[in-house]
């Protein structure tokens, strides 16, 4: 049942949906408060060392390394990504054995921004030439502190215009963070993985019961409306034999009509009953589209000229369809019958068919009461009318459109409506040319 799979998946995209959001949250809120957590107590590091002359204190190991120090095949995994790449944006490359430890070092630097003294204490990984560059690359931003090619600087301005620039390495923090990353992305997506089969057997166990009450529902209609069909035959052949013996009379045309209004409506109920068990009676044919359209609305040309209305019909020639000729033919009558029926007299019904693209298009546009714009979908569902004191005066259940968009999504297109309250409406079918 179509209606019980859409449920079905809407079930599984709100649970998956939400589990990934959370999910995903969780593992960012992780991955950047970690990071930042680390180029924070590393920062203090660096103001420590400024405080200091530049002299570097013999470090802890650093927070992501005592995180991964369990886990040798991240730190191969980094080793593998430092060893393969040869981007430019490697500006020189990471020492490997420094790797985990806060590799810091000091720079003096003269009011002509020369390099006047280097500050180490552990041996310098960097050449004077990378130091240069990095001094360069540090100086250019113009920032007493942030980080740059991979390196977290602080700059403490000394006397006599000469500045003192605390530097550490974290490129090796940085390619372990970006191993964190990916493993957090694997993680998510089977998270995800997992998700979605335990929604899947989840929903199954949400929409058995609907599934139940909807099959029990649709069996009662179905069998119902068999059963009424009886009597209601009976009914309209012994009214005709009363009005053969006894004459016309006001109170048998009464019981005529309102037989035949009970006919119309338990007909309506079984074939929307076969419909929502995929049932219904379809058969697919080319026929000529522009016909049919004509075709269903000339008998409602002398009950509109009756009731004081202009009606206007427009459509394309030599149109064709694939579906079944009957069942369009039902929807455009149902639209024109609606539109007639929510206008007042001399009010203008305009019906056209014509090809949009791919799409074969109805219009069935009049002038008269319109619909509120809250009710644009609420009038294709059933039993639901918007004005009960019209419904009274005109016959209906609220049945015709949402059989007529049961017809046109059985055939692959979609039925709309547009209104300016109290002015027109007009009901919009489209529908796939092949």
């Amino acid at each position: 049942m179509k209606s019980i799979s859409r449920l079905r998946r809407s079930i599984i995209f709100s649970i998956v949906s939400v589990l990934a959001a959370i999910l995903a949250l969780g593992i960012i809120i992780l991955n950047v408060s970690l990071f930042q957590r680390e180029k924070n107590e590393t920062m203090e590091f660096l103001q420590t060392m400024a405080r200091n002359d530049g002299v570097a204190h013999p470090g802890s190991p650093t927070r992501l390394h005592r995180l991964f120090r369990n886990f040798p095949n991240l730190i191969d995994a980094v080793s593998v990504l430092n060893a393969e790449d040869d981007s430019a944006d490697s500006f020189f490359p990471v020492r490997l054995e420094a790797v985990g430890f806060r590799n810091a070092f000091a720079v003096r630097v003269s009011e002509k921004n020369q390099i006047t003294h280097v500050i180490h204490l552990r041996p310098l990984v960097f050449t004077e030439e990378e130091v240069r560059k990095i001094v360069q690359k540090i100086l250019s931003k113009d920032d007493d502190k942030g980080l740059t090619m991979g390196m977290l600087y602080y700059v403490e301005k000394l006397p006599q215009n000469e500045r003192l620039i605390c530097i550490a390495n974290m490129q090796g923090d940085i390619r372990v963070f970006h191993v964190l990353i990916i493993y957090s992305i694997a993680v998510y997506l089977l998270a995800l993985g997992l998700a979605t089969l335990f929604a899947f057997m989840l929903s199954a166990a949400i929409v058995r019961p609907v599934k139940e009450a909807f099959k029990k529902q649709k069996t009662f209609i179905s069998d119902a409306g068999h059963e009424l069909k009886t009597p209601i035959a009976v009914i309209g052949a012994n009214v005709d034999v009363l009005m053969a013996d006894h004459g016309d009379n006001k109170w048998l045309q009464y019981i005529k009509a309102e037989n035949q209004r009970m006919g119309l409506l338990i007909k309506d109920l079984l074939y929307l009953a076969r419909s929502d068990a995929d049932r219904a009676p379809f058969e697919l044919c080319p026929f000529d589209f522009s016909s049919a359209v004509t075709n269903s609305v000339l008998p409602f040309e002398s009950l509109a000229y009756e009731q004081g209305k202009t009606m206007e019909l427009s459509t394309t020639e030599g149109l064709t369809c694939m579906g079944s000729e009957q069942q369009i033919k039902q929807v455009v009558m149902i639209l024109v019958d609606n539109a007639i029926k929510n206008s007042e007299r001399g009010a203008l019904i305009r019906v056209s068919a014509f090809l949009d693209g791919k799409k074969l298009v109805i219009k069935v546009y009049n002038t008269g009461q319109g619909i509120k714009k809250e009710e644009y979908e609420r009038i294709f569902e059933r039993f639901y009318r918007t004005d009960e004191s019209r419904t009274r005066e005109t016959g209906g259940y609220g049945l015709g459109l949402p059989i007529a968009r049961t017809i046109v999504q059985a055939h692959g297109g979609t039925i709309s409506v547009t209104s300016k309250y109290g002015e027109w409406a007009e009901f919009i079918v489209s529908l796939p040319r092949d």
